[in-house]
């Protein structure tokens, strides 16, 4: 617990030095400030997970659509639709429930967890 009252702490000192500085950026007309922080890369990454959110629905119906369609040879006998179909829904149980357990254990959700379904479905 003492941990993770630490690394609050910590990074809400972080978010205060970075607005301070933020502030003083407009008295800094000639030379071009940027900021690394502990948390730079997250709070990126999240901005563009939250900013593709809308697409992501349309792309993942587009994929599966495709997966199907491709899977469908014209003749009921040799189609493999069905098939294709129930490995799409296998591998979004399996991710689902992968992510569930590791939620479980403890480790902390993150937005690029979104990426894994177009791996999954690429290979």
């Amino acid at each position: 617990m003492a941990h993770f009252l630490m690394i609050f702490r910590g990074l809400k000192w972080e978010n205060a030095v970075v607005d301070r500085l933020t502030d003083l950026k407009s008295y800094w007309k000639i030379i071009k400030v940027s900021f690394l922080t502990f948390r730079s890369e997250t709070t990126e990454s999240e901005k563009n997970v939250h900013g593709v959110m809308p697409y992501f629905v349309l792309s993942i119906s587009l994929m599966v659509l495709f997966i199907i369609c491709t899977s469908y040879t014209g003749n009921w006998v040799t189609s493999k639709c069905l098939v294709s179909g129930f490995g799409i829904i296998s591998m979004g149980l399996g991710v689902f429930a992968s992510t569930g357990v590791l939620i479980m254990l403890g480790l902390p959700m993150v937005g690029m967890f979104n990426a894994v379904l177009f791996v999954a479905l690429g290979n």
